[in-house]
């Protein structure tokens, strides 16, 4: 092991070791033994204890109550105890890996919550890491204060303290990226297998991960500097890569549902409650269901034949007959989305330093700032998609800000040096 590696396991443990236990000071990082009754972890968690003692992908109790774990119960408690079923409106990442915790250490929450814990710690630590492969020696600088502003300002929001997806989604994204390095570092074809499968992976963690392989495709095609002929077989193996993995267990939840599920029941009610007149004047979710029992139902079970092309035609329906109110939902779903001033500011510095790089890529420049790395593009325009498409909560883009925070923290470095350059240029510095 040479110099280098030993001070940067030096730096990971010496990061690891202060922010495992700051991070513990957080009040959403708890280690209870319990899980919380309501939200989406009565989902993930009646999910995972039903794989684990046989029951196949199915929501409710099946099992006596107190086998779950939970802290309370609700008006929804008889709801639980007689409406169980398989229920698709989950991915199936994280339920997994529940179900693969508690294989080993039972049904307790609170070290599932410490995996979540860790995870994010790990994810955290190595940001000086990917940092100093982007950007070189002053990005081990800047990456190391991009993690303790990861753990100021964001950690809260991935709420490692409750079951919920998104440790899980920072460190799948976080490989995500490991691979698609792996590959253009020697972008052959068992590479390019290797993305295709991570990718797919990624898609049964979260669904909302899901424009990020087609932005690669896109880029693949359009940006990387191979021959046509090695694109076109590139997307190919990488999309087949994608197909064998989700494959699976699209066909199990299209055989269980008695309908074609590729990821889940999800994504077509979120377009709809999402592109309504309600969510176009606020940029916010705004639900066209009821709120009860039944909505319930027909969320988790009972999705009628259609019912899917009969979401997505409402939405479209509503701009057609509304066409003014695209570019208004579009500023009100980006001014909701920025309405969190850490992710506010990530942005804006992202922005900037893509807008400062083109320029000085473009044209003749002073000082030629380093490209952003694909990676980050990759990311920044699935978060705009998310946004446009679905709408930009503070939840579901905490996440990204892990990967955006990186050249955002990096760029306020480079302002210094840009201008002293342009001082120096012109004699100005005296």
């Amino acid at each position: 092991m040479n110099q280098k590696h030993i001070l940067f396991s030096l730096l990971f443990i010496v990061l690891f070791t202060i922010h495992y236990n700051s991070g513990q000071n957080n009040k959403y990082n708890t280690f209870n033994d319990y899980a919380l009754f309501g939200g989406d972890t009565w989902e993930y968690q009646s999910l995972a204890v039903n794989l684990l003692n046989g029951h196949g992908y199915q929501f409710g109790g099946i099992e006596p109550l107190e086998v779950y774990k939970f802290d309370y119960t609700s008006r929804f408690k008889t709801f639980f105890d007689t409406e169980t079923g398989y229920s698709f409106f989950r991915t199936p990442g994280y339920p997994f890996l529940l179900k693969t915790i508690y294989q080993i250490h039972g049904v307790h929450p609170g070290i599932a919550k410490k995996y979540q814990y860790i995870m994010i710690i790990i994810s955290v630590s190595l940001m000086p890491l990917i940092c100093y492969y982007y950007f070189g020696y002053l990005g081990v600088i800047s990456g190391t204060l991009s993690s303790f502003f990861f753990m100021e300002y964001l950690v809260s929001d991935i709420r490692t303290g409750t079951l919920l997806t998104e440790s899980l989604q920072v460190f799948s994204i976080l490989v995500w990226m490991f691979a698609l390095i792996f590959w253009e570092k020697k972008p052959t074809k068992n590479r390019i297998i290797v993305l295709g499968i991570v990718s797919g992976l990624l898609l049964l963690v979260k669904g909302s991960t899901i424009f990020i392989p087609f932005v690669f495709l896109i880029l693949l095609f359009s940006y990387y500097s191979f021959s046509h002929r090695k694109k076109i077989a590139n997307m190919i193996i990488y999309i087949l890569s994608i197909i064998i993995v989700v494959a699976p267990w699209s066909i199990y939840a299209s055989i269980k549902s008695d309908r074609l599920v590729l990821l889940s029941t999800q994504g077509d009610t979120m377009i709809a409650d999402c592109n309504n007149k309600q969510a176009a004047l606020t940029g916010d979710w705004s639900t066209i269901f009821p709120s009860s029992e039944d909505n319930l139902k027909y969320l988790l079970f009972d999705r009628p034949e259609g019912s899917t092309k009969k979401n997505v035609i409402t939405a479209l329906n509503f701009y057609k007959e509304n066409p003014s109110m695209i570019f208004l939902s579009i500023k009100n779903k980006i001014n909701f989305a920025t309405k969190y001033r850490p992710i506010k500011f990530c942005l804006i510095f992202f922005l900037l330093y893509l807008l400062l790089s083109l320029i000085s890529s473009r044209f003749k420049s002073d000082y030629k700032l380093k490209p952003i790395p694909t990676y980050f593009i990759i990311i920044f325009i699935n978060i705009f998609l998310l946004t446009i498409v679905f709408y930009g909560s503070r939840r579901m883009l905490v996440p990204y800000m892990y990967f955006l925070l990186i050249p955002s923290v990096h760029f306020l470095f480079l302002i210094p040096i840009y201008i002293n350059t342009l001082l120096e240029k012109h004699d100005l510095g005296n």
